[in-house]
């Protein structure tokens, strides 16, 4: 992909970029991920052996990293305990790891540790070691299977809510966008490119904030800012970064813009840390949104008619006066969402989290809530549902 090397330069002194890449999953014909994977996708022993395993060159992974006293997410099937993510590489060749933690990463995340295949510690990182400096990993036997490692990252012990955490391995594989489509896309111009094949590509010199992208194909899009381009930088002997800070990574800017059809399944549009995404005012009619992470996102006044967002984190995500008629939220965690004026026609939340959740002054109508979690929403009148509250909003007993 030695699109991103030129983004690289492109973007050097800009103070903030947008950059888009491929990760797999979703609905519809089977996709073979050719660019950066979610949690869905990882390598586990036993539990999912044919996962992916990182190694140099097989672009970044992306983890939701839900609190200690959190629960598993449903983007992922998380890859550890609550609390806990991980994730596999293996050593093709070589090379050096240099890590260091933040006072604002350590709000989230209280140790990153790497393993062997036997399940030995080499290093801790953590408050009281802040920084891994030129940690070398050696190949030293090139007929035997290329060494493997885990690295495990836990959250911190005060963390309340979930975090976005990337590693970046570098660029090296095949993408699986047009490259007729790539360009016609022009640097430093508002993207517009209906019906294009844009999948697996890092398109961060481009401005996707009013972007028309009716039918695009942006499935496994990271569609997220990387406000400091040189983090994605690896020199030949670096194996990987881990971007943590919303310094680094900001939630995609696609206030505004016109993405009707679009397909984002598998989608990263959250920045590290907590930095939400920016959807307000989209037109996002018939888009797909499938096992996405939308936690925080803005999608006030958002037109999302007849939109799927099955299994998706959208942790106090913001929809207020969004239009959602014929919505598909099934399965998702909306969890303190907001519907402030929000039109929910014939809108399906079945199985969906919506603990907290504030629908006041919203209009409620023909809405599937079979399963949903209602306990203590803010219902359309005012008064708060019961906990618990399950399929509708249950009426506080009186004392």
């Amino acid at each position: 992909m030695r699109h991103i090397k030129s983004w690289v330069r492109h973007t050097a002194g800009a103070m903030a970029t947008t950059l888009l890449v491929a990760c797999g999953g979703g609905s519809g014909p089977a996709f073979v991920p050719q660019f950066n994977v979610t949690e869905r996708e990882l390598y586990e022993p036993v539990r999912a052996e044919a996962g992916i395993v990182a190694q140099r060159g097989s672009g970044g992974i992306s983890l939701q990293l839900e609190s200690a006293l959190g629960s598993p997410l449903p983007q992922g099937g998380d890859t550890a305990s609550v609390g806990v993510d991980k994730f596999y590489f293996d050593l093709v060749n070589s090379g050096y790891i240099t890590l260091s933690m933040s006072d604002r990463m350590l709000q989230v995340i209280d140790a990153v540790e790497l393993y062997d295949a036997n399940q030995h510690l080499l290093w801790r990182m953590d408050a009281t070691n802040r920084e891994i400096s030129n940690h070398w990993l050696y190949r030293q036997d090139y007929v035997k299977p290329a060494p493997r490692y885990e690295v495990r990252i836990i959250a911190a012990a005060g963390a309340v809510d979930t975090a976005q955490v990337f590693a970046w391995f570098g660029d090296g594989l095949v993408t699986t966008a047009s490259w007729n489509d790539l360009a016609k896309l022009r640097v430093g111009s508002v993207v517009s490119c209906a019906n294009c094949n844009l999948s697996g590509l890092q398109l961060g010199a481009y401005k996707l904030e009013a972007a028309y992208l009716a039918g695009a194909n942006l499935r496994n899009a990271w569609l997220v800012r990387i406000l400091d381009p040189l983090a994605l930088s690896l020199d030949d002997y670096k194996l990987f970064n881990i971007l943590w800070d919303s310094t680094q990574v900001a939630g995609a800017k696609m206030k505004a813009a016109y993405l009707a059809g679009v397909d984002f399944t598998g989608a990263i549009v959250t920045g590290a840390g907590h930095s939400p995404a920016d959807f307000e005012a989209a037109h996002l009619y018939q888009a797909i949104f499938h096992g996405v992470n939308l936690d925080r996102v803005n999608m006030n006044s958002a037109f999302l008619s007849q939109a799927q967002l099955t299994t998706a984190s959208m942790i106090e995500a913001q929809l207020n006066s969004a239009q959602l008629t014929e919505t598909n939220l099934s399965g998702s965690n909306l969890y303190k969402a907001q519907f402030k004026k929000a039109m929910l026609t014939s809108t399906n939340f079945s199985n969906a989290n919506l603990a907290g959740a504030d629908f006041s002054n919203a209009l409620i109508q023909d809405v599937n809530f079979s399963g949903a979690d209602l306990s203590g929403a803010t219902w359309t009148d005012g008064r708060i549902c019961a906990t618990p509250s399950r399929g509708s909003c249950q009426q506080i007993p009186p004392p």
